[in-house]
């Protein structure tokens, strides 16, 4: 009994020393209304909330931001700090920095914490090149932690205290968590008088951002130095691969920004609608450039006055979007269940079970939960790139609000084939997917925002599975993960791209009841999936009724414009046999029969401008009972 009971000690002991969190709620907790400089390492999103330690530390090193300046210093008015629950008290203490480790006492104050969100002033003045902010907070597994959103997990700290005799501050990302502590500091930078800073600290457009559609833009500056600014200005670029369409703009700041103080232009501006302007009518991705200026300009470094964003106007719509579940067992019905509460027919639920051992776990759902990087449960994905962390009673209103946010996406891919091919006498079948961009213009350039090149392909075979009193889909296995497309897809362009399906001795009648193929283009940066669909196993291409080798069109000078030659050929050489082509109308303006291996048109044989389709009723796959049918663009 007495070594039970000592066991059991140990055991707490061990857990109280251990660094460790639960999910957070996920959702943006920075106030929104605040005119005061900021200055933080986190992303203002309560991710993760830890437990283990009672000392909890963020280093600031305000020297790095100006690093050709003599001075860069920083002087504090307050601490801001968001805490997940209120009661208790927090004490805050400032360290000047010695030998990367918290060295002599500034100043501190104590306060109880009345709010999640904490101002936190000090009763003496402190002005750094840099500084530990130390927190002491009791945390513990049964509901008291620190927030924290994802990061590097460079800058934040806890005081590791394994050997009771020698505790040391350790680095979250040294602990192996990648996550910024939500500690920050409001104040002013401190410069020498060589540096008048201003910085463009916010950059987008206010609108709806789609073909036709009139936006303005909105941006915000901070005015770091110590004198008033009367002569600051906006220079706005905007770029395209549209030869036709460039806008350029200077928005002039019509007011003196005073010293250490924002200023912002949005809808609140008298002069704000006099810089609207009108996106091109054709989808096109766009490249917006924002440069800060002023007569102070070679005295102001030029790191923070410039913000680049890239935005998309496109015009396709998608045939579904995707809600990717990360489930426990255990949580699965709770989850399940407030998704259920919500019509939402658009939306497909694609559900994983990463945790091997786990009802429905395997090697694929884990997989796909490191491929997010991500390190606990539940988590909620909708269209790639908005994500709920965990579960909380505020759950259905957020799933609402980001399904809302995606449903307003639109696509560059304006149509997809994917085609499934039986072999007889084979565990396998084989499969095309065709890609088709219609009429988005796109940058394709190795120095340009490529984003046909950042996409990666995803196939992936789900089996319908009864849990929680429904039928849901569940992964099953990979059949193309994170591929690149290897490829063009501009405008007037198509895509193939051939794969594989093992059977694994599946019989057909029962992939064609109980499974399905979901496939997307997911980007490799952002995470947000640019096009979603799906294929049944309900019918079948037989390979005697189709070539497996399938014969792809090579269409070049698409658009055509005067002067120029269009081009087509199949890949394999052989004939084209009949050609047809339509107007928008569905008029059939050409019909002939060729025995040669390419045809060419000029911009002239076209009656007017616009959008034709070429149709080829005698290729295999038309004779399959597929006609293939390409879309072309006439500009004379």
């Amino acid at each position: 009994m007495r070594f039970l009971i000592t066991f059991a000690v140990l055991l707490l002991v061990s857990f109280s020393f251990a660094l460790d969190f639960v999910p957070g709620s996920g959702s943006q907790v920075i106030p929104e209304d605040s005119k005061e400089y900021n200055f933080a390492y986190h992303q203002g999103t309560d991710d993760y909330h830890f437990y283990g330690s009672d000392k909890w530390a963020v280093f600031f090193d305000f020297a790095s931001v100006y690093p050709a300046a003599e001075i860069s210093q920083f002087l504090v008015s307050k601490a801001l700090i968001y805490l997940p629950q209120i009661g208790d008290s927090i004490k805050v203490e400032l360290f000047t920095n010695e030998y990367n480790n918290p060295g002599t006492l500034l100043t501190w104050n104590k306060v109880l914490v009345s709010s999640n969100w904490l101002e936190i002033t000090f009763p003496q003045t402190v002005q750094e090149s840099s500084l530990w902010m130390v927190a002491t907070y009791s945390t513990s597994f049964i509901g008291t932690f620190v927030s924290a959103s994802y990061g590097s997990g460079t800058h934040s700290y806890y005081s590791n205290t394994n050997v009771p005799q020698s505790p040391y501050y350790q680095s979250f990302a040294n602990a192996g968590f990648s996550a910024e502590l939500l500690f920050g500091l409001t104040g002013e930078f401190v410069l020498d008088s060589q540096i008048i800073d201003l910085e463009l600290t916010y950059f987008n457009l206010e609108g709806i951002v789609e073909p036709g559609q009139t936006v303005t833009p909105t941006f915000a500056i901070y005015n770091h130095s110590s004198i008033p600014i009367s002569d600051a200005a906006i220079h706005l670029n905007v770029y395209s691969p549209d030869p036709d369409f460039a806008f350029f703009d200077e928005i002039p700041v019509t007011e003196t920004i005073a010293p250490h103080s924002l200023y912002e232009f949005n809808d609140q501006n008298p002069d704000f609608l006099e810089h609207q302007f009108t996106l091109p009518e054709r989808p096109v991705q766009l490249k917006l450039r924002a440069a800060l200026v002023s007569s102070h300009n070679d005295n102001d470094p030029q790191a923070n006055n410039i913000k680049l964003i890239h935005r998309f106007s496109f015009a396709d719509s998608y045939p579904i979007f995707l809600i990717e579940n990360f489930l426990r067992w255990q949580n699965a019905s709770q989850i399940s269940w407030s998704q259920d509460q919500y019509n939402l027919p658009q939306f497909h639920i694609l559900n994983y079970f990463p945790i091997l051992g786990d009802s429905l776990s395997n090697l694929a759902a884990q997989n796909r939960f490191n491929w997010y990087h991500f390190n606990s449960l539940p988590r909620t994905v909708i269209n790639g790139n908005l994500k709920i962390n965990g579960f909380s009673s505020n759950y259905g209103n957020q799933f609402t609000q980001l399904c809302t946010q995606a449903q307003n996406s639109k696509t560059f891919i304006s149509s997809a084939d994917c085609r499934i091919i039986s072999e007889e006498n084979s565990d396998q079948l084989s499969a095309s997917l065709t890609l088709n961009n219609a009429h988005t213009q796109l940058y394709s350039s190795a120095v340009e925002y490529d984003i046909v090149n950042l996409s990666r392909l995803f196939v992936g075979l789900f089996k319908k599975e009864t849990f929680n009193n429904s039928e849901r889909w569940v992964i099953d296995r990979w059949i193309v993960q994170n591929q690149a497309l290897n490829g063009s897809l501009n405008a007037a362009q198509s895509l193939t791209l051939d794969f594989s399906i093992p059977l694994n001795n599946i019989p057909l009648s029962e992939l064609e009841e109980s499974y399905r193929l979901y496939y997307w283009l997911q980007m490799s940066d952002t995470g947000k999936i640019l096009y979603s669909s799906f294929a049944e196993f309900s019918n079948f291409v037989p390979v005697n009724d189709i070539n497996y080798s399938i014969p792809r069109l090579n269409i070049t000078s698409n658009p055509l414009r005067r002067g120029e030659q269009m081009k087509i050929s199949l890949n394999n050489g052989k004939q084209l046999g009949r050609v047809q082509v339509y107007n928008l109308k569905g008029q059939k303006i050409k019909d002939f029969y060729t025995t040669q291996p390419e045809i060419v048109f000029t911009s002239d044989e076209f009656p007017n401008n616009g959008i034709y389709f070429l149709r080829f009723p005698e290729l295999p796959a038309a004779k399959a009972g597929n006609p293939t049918t390409h879309k072309i663009i006439i500009l004379k």
